[in-house]
């Protein structure tokens, strides 16, 4: 099953240079790794990690950035499972 969600570039994400800076891009990710959980399984992120006690850490992130995103952009995310 895949999800597609989106979200705005907001003003706090953005640098001097005006486009996205480069943390955040991993923040947009875990953002919507967590929204995922409750489209695709219907439990929300929350329980999972303090009612279930469970948690996913990252064992390995990298990046290629291709393009900026910049303030007010929609990024569109694609996930299945």
């Amino acid at each position: 099953m895949a999800v597609i969600l989106r979200r705005r570039v907001d003003f706090p994400m953005i640098d001097l240079a005006q486009v996205v800076f480069y943390p955040e891009y991993f923040d947009l990710a875990h953002r919507f790794f967590e929204e995922s959980w409750e489209k695709i399984c219907g439990i929300a992120y929350p329980v999972i990690t303090q009612e279930m006690h469970l948690g996913f850490p990252a064992v390995h992130t990298s990046a290629d950035h291709l393009a900026p995103l910049r303030y007010g952009d929609e990024v569109v995310c694609k996930l299945w499972i």
